[in-house]
């Protein structure tokens, strides 16, 4: 599995290379100096924007956190360090979802049971507002765009792939797939370990199961926050060309958005989508614009933000770990519980 991993790491990393190589990455540096520091802190302040929609949606589906500031800082706290794993771990936007729960219980005193089924619930909610809005931007792409005909129908065939994904998501808690699965295979001895975290992931089905028959308000209430944050990811692509000096219009920088969202999930299993992301945006923003540099520019300047992102939750993952230290050193009890905490 490392060994799997270590080489869809070399292949993205191989395919980044040749976009750099293919396009013209001097002239592309060239207009990324244009946007300068201040286009690069515009960007990232609507990153943060659709950021904290991100927050607001686990808070939504949590009915165990109060609905408070405080509390909706914390969230944003522990978003940061778990969606910095998420963009360079290979696990499909999850792995960064089992520290978010640690820290929720390490710090905050919230249950693995209620923020893993909050957790697990705001990832089928993402993926749903997602592909709606990937959905969108497809449509737009045929109806006002005159992107070749190969993307339009690599865009379609990626636009399925979501769309089986999705509903993949949305049918395994409400069929119960993994307590059938565990107790289909629950007697053989090489099923075991699979048995024991089937049985685990069952009683988070059964808390979302529970949740979306309780407060059917919320959740539907989470799928609109979490299209209009997919949608709204538009705004940081269109502010990313505008500020390379080559604007495009609302639809063409919806259509780029949904473009380079169908690559992210459909290439999840490389770390960061290195290359595959980056290609999305930089072909199709080149063929819009007319101008190869653009696009790359593009690509790049979502990149740097991407780094000062990632760079901010491993900042904030430190200050965590500093405080678990800090509060061990200042009482043993809490060292043994957080002891136990890891150990399980």
């Amino acid at each position: 599995m490392k060994l799997l991993k270590f080489l869809y790491l070399v292949g993205g990393a191989a395919l980044f290379v040749a976009l750099l190589l293919a396009l013209d990455f001097r002239a592309a540096l060239d207009l990324i100096w244009h946007a300068g520091p201040l286009g690069i802190a515009g960007l990232c302040l609507v990153f943060f924007g659709l950021f904290a929609l991100d927050a607001l949606l686990l808070l939504t589906l949590v009915p165990e956190l109060p609905r408070t500031f405080p509390w909706y800082r914390r969230v944003l706290r522990v978003r940061l360090v778990g969606e910095a794993f998420n963009l360079v771990v290979p696990a499909g936007g999850f792995g960064g979802e089992p520290l978010k729960a640690v820290l929720l219980k390490a710090h905050y005193g919230v249950g693995y049971r209620e923020s893993s089924a909050g957790l697990v619930l705001a990832r089928i909610q993402s993926l749903i507002g997602q592909f709606l809005f990937v959905t969108l931007a497809v449509v737009v792409m045929a109806l006002a765009t005159n992107l070749p005909p190969l993307y339009q129908a690599s865009a379609w065939v990626g636009l399925a792939v979501l769309a089986a994904m999705t509903a993949g998501f949305i049918v395994t808690p409400k069929l119960r797939l993994s307590s059938k699965l565990g107790r289909r295979f629950g007697g053989r001895n090489w099923a075991r370990a699979l048995t024991k975290s089937l049985a685990a992931i069952e009683s988070v089905e059964d808390k979302i199961n529970a949740f979306a028959r309780a407060h059917r308000g919320r959740y539907l209430l989470s799928v609109a926050i979490a299209a209009l944050r997919w949608t709204l990811g538009a705004a940081e692509m269109w502010l990313a060309l505008y500020l390379l000096g080559h604007p495009v219009s609302v639809a063409e920088a919806l259509v780029l958005e949904g473009l380079m969202q169908l690559a992210r999930s459909v290439s999840f299993f490389i770390p960061a989508s290195l290359g595959t992301q980056d290609g999305a945006v930089a072909l199709a923003a080149a063929a819009i614009t007319g101008v190869a540099a653009a696009g790359l520019g593009a690509a790049l300047l979502r990149r740097v933000r991407e780094v000062i992102f990632i760079a901010s939750g491993f900042a904030m993952g430190g200050w965590y770990s500093w405080r678990t230290i800090r509060r061990a050193a200042a009482d043993p009890a809490v060292s043994a519980e957080l002891a136990d905490t890891q150990r399980k």
